[in-house]
């Protein structure tokens, strides 16, 4: 449950941060890592716990990764163990719809494609959202964004 939240501009602003050399390129990516680093402390205080499991996962190393080309940074729940062990962050943050018995809901698909649905056998509760990556983000992207502006400054300046 990597969170993704997108830059306006980022295309460009990456266009133009893989002209400066590699050290310049280290500088920005480092920033971005910190950053990550910020949002994983506080969603790690957030995270609602129950088992402590994906606290476990969230407050990993392995949850901050630099993605392969660069100039990206991921937080969250990467890679197959993780996935299998935290695939319910998802509905922490986010609830769940309750159902009750008797009532049909979609199952999947058949090979055809044909919506396949089933009959509830028992009533399972809605669960509310428990919020715990948005608001971290949320709480730390202006941080983020003067982390960022300043690596990018401090590298275009040390560039000319």
């Amino acid at each position: 449950m990597a969170h993704s939240f997108h830059v306006r501009g980022q295309q460009s602003l990456t266009r133009q941060l893989r002209k400066l050399p590699e050290a310049a390129q280290r500088e920005v990516i480092e920033a971005l890592r910190e950053g990550a680093e910020l949002v994983q402390r506080d969603a790690v205080a957030m995270v609602p716990v129950k088992t402590g499991n994906l606290r476990k996962i969230l407050s990993s190393p392995r949850a901050v990764r630099i993605r392969k080309g660069g100039l990206q940074v991921v937080f969250g729940i990467t890679g197959a163990k993780a996935g299998r062990d935290g695939f319910y962050a998802r509905f922490v943050e986010f609830g769940t719809k309750g159902y009750s018995a008797g009532q049909r809901r979609r199952s999947g698909a058949d090979k055809g494609g044909k919506v396949k649905y089933q009959r509830m056998k028992r009533s399972v509760p809605a669960r509310p959202a428990r919020p715990f990556m948005r608001p971290a983000f949320f709480k730390n992207r202006l941080a983020i964004r003067e982390r960022i502006r300043a690596a990018v400054r401090r590298a275009l300046q040390r560039n000319q």
